[in-house]
């Protein structure tokens, strides 16, 4: 999953810097809209179904019979070149998964969930450092690894965070994580700010101040990790 969300980052890389989008409205066929103007969860580009191709194209070809969930529709994907297992560089020898979920690990009990580019919006908007390529692993339903890769920030290849229960977190970053600012720090997206029960929530907090917006959540959590912000605020079914 680590090599091919750093896959996933390098076609969104090539697709922005070819220029052509092809950013339109995923949920309304028609909408003459800039995309600029479409809600994020709207937005879909040309570097969303080709990362997500990618991903998906190659863990079912590593793993047949896995179970993926892509944040896309896949009906216009099959069109990249597969990565083979083979070609897959192991990770450092540092990341070691512990014993228990190594021997829960089955094929029939995993499911991959796949964002390919959080923040479409973002990225459209050239906001490029808020853009995201999310692979998260499940196991029987429970959340037991991840991976966040951030195409646009830090070198050629971007930089790369991922971690598992009980294994750790690791990346391109040394360390990967840091402590909790010294002072409350709460992050939000925009449209979050103006829900009621979020307002009421962040005004329950004692010192919270006003909260940092900040855009896409991939690099919201990242900023809670590495201990920039204590805590990423979202609306209930987010």
């Amino acid at each position: 999953c680590v090599h091919l969300a750093r896959r996933g980052g390098t076609i969104i890389k090539e697709v922005h810097r070819e220029g052509r989008l092809g950013a339109h409205n995923k949920k309304a066929d028609g909408d003459m809209r800039a995309a600029q103007a479409m809600e994020p969860q709207e937005v879909l580009t040309i570097a969303d179904t080709r990362a997500q191709d990618a991903i998906a194209s190659s863990l079912r070809g590593m793993f047949p019979g896995i179970r993926l969930v892509g944040e896309e529709d896949e009906d216009t994907g099959g069109k990249e070149v597969l990565t083979r297992l083979d070609e897959v560089p192991p990770l450092p020898a540092s990341f070691e998964p512990p014993p228990a979920l190594a021997e829960s690990v089955t094929l029939a009990d995993t499911c991959i969930w796949i964002d390919p580019l959080d923040g479409t919006i973002e990225f459209v908007r050239n906001n490029l450092h808020h853009v995201c390529v999310l692979i998260g692993v499940a196991v029987r339903d429970r959340p037991v690894a991840g991976v966040v890769h951030q195409p646009f920030v830090g070198g050629e290849e971007g930089t790369v965070t991922y971690g598992a229960l009980d294994a750790g977190v690791f990346g391109d970053l040394a360390p990967a994580w840091g402590g909790p600012p010294e002072q409350l720090k709460l992050a939000m997206e925009l449209k979050h700010t103006t829900n009621p029960r979020v307002k009421a929530a962040v005004a329950s907090v004692e010192g919270a101040g006003e909260p940092k917006v900040s855009q896409g959540c991939g690099q919201n959590l990242l900023k809670v990790l590495r201990g920039e912000t204590s805590a990423f605020v979202q609306a209930a079914g987010a």
